[in-house]
């Protein structure tokens, strides 16, 4: 039986997944000549997938999509093509700001379910593993570049509102 923690992660999942969709169908779009293009288009099958699972998860236990979720795709595209076209280091601090916090939302999701929801469970870790591997491998790639003075702040900004898409996507 869905409780309303059940089914209010299912909608903020499929919202997310659908943003990280969007986020790389926008670097992909602006990184065509960048030795990232492969790494990025790897994460955004991940992520298909992801959406895929939660999009049938939601059907089966009829719960709604979030009513922002055409903003979160659009916003999403827009933030993974303008990080992309401000470059490589830009477009990995986005992958790692934005897993940094969904590794975080998964895990308090796999604690508070595990024992009422083994499958849905088994499902977040599947995603959060892959979630974190898109950290590692944004946080790899960023060692290898120079550190800027911007670097931080756009981090910090795009938690921000990655926990914010969070918090509506919950509520609505």
């Amino acid at each position: 039986m869905d409780n309303r923690y059940t089914r209010q992660a299912l909608r903020v999942n499929l919202a997310g997944e659908r943003g990280a969709c969007a986020i790389y169908k926008g670097q992909i779009a602006s990184l065509k000549n960048s030795h990232l293009r492969s790494v990025v288009e790897h994460m955004y099958k991940q992520e298909q997938n992801h959406a895929e699972i939660f999009t049938k998860l939601a059907r089966q236990r009829e719960v709604r999509p979030t009513v922002f979720s055409g903003l979160w795709d659009g916003l999403g595209y827009g933030l993974g093509k303008i990080t992309a076209l401000m470059g490589d280091d830009a477009a990995m601090i986005c992958t790692l700001a934005v897993e940094d916090v969904i590794d975080g939302h998964y895990q308090e999701q796999i604690n508070r379910l595990q024992e009422s929801e083994p499958h849905l469970t088994q499902v977040l870790c599947t995603c959060q593993a892959e979630e974190v591997e898109h950290f590692q491998k944004a946080n790899e790639v960023l060692q290898s570049l120079p550190v800027k003075p911007w670097h931080n702040p756009l981090a910090n900004a795009i938690r921000w509102g990655t926990r914010c898409a969070i918090a509506l996507s919950k509520a609505l």
